[in-house]
């Protein structure tokens, strides 16, 4: 039981950047997994997993963008 605890810890920034469906779940899963035993890189891929865009919303964003100039 534990042991699961700490494994959902330590793999927090992962779950939460998978949760919110950010665009860079693949490098905050490596971050996590490779250097997130330090807590300055786990503090980081955190920070990464909430500050990333969502999949869509820069599609959205240019989208947008390119419709002002038609």
């Amino acid at each position: 039981m534990e042991l699961a605890i700490l494994l959902a810890l330590y793999f927090l920034p992962s779950i939460c950047a998978m949760i919110r469906g950010s665009n860079r779940t693949g490098g905050v899963i490596m971050l996590n997994l490779l250097l997130g035993w330090t807590v300055l890189f786990w503090l980081l891929s955190l920070v990464w997993a909430f500050g990333s865009d969502k999949k869509g919303e820069q599609e959205e964003r240019i989208t947008r963008a390119m419709n002002r100039y038609k």
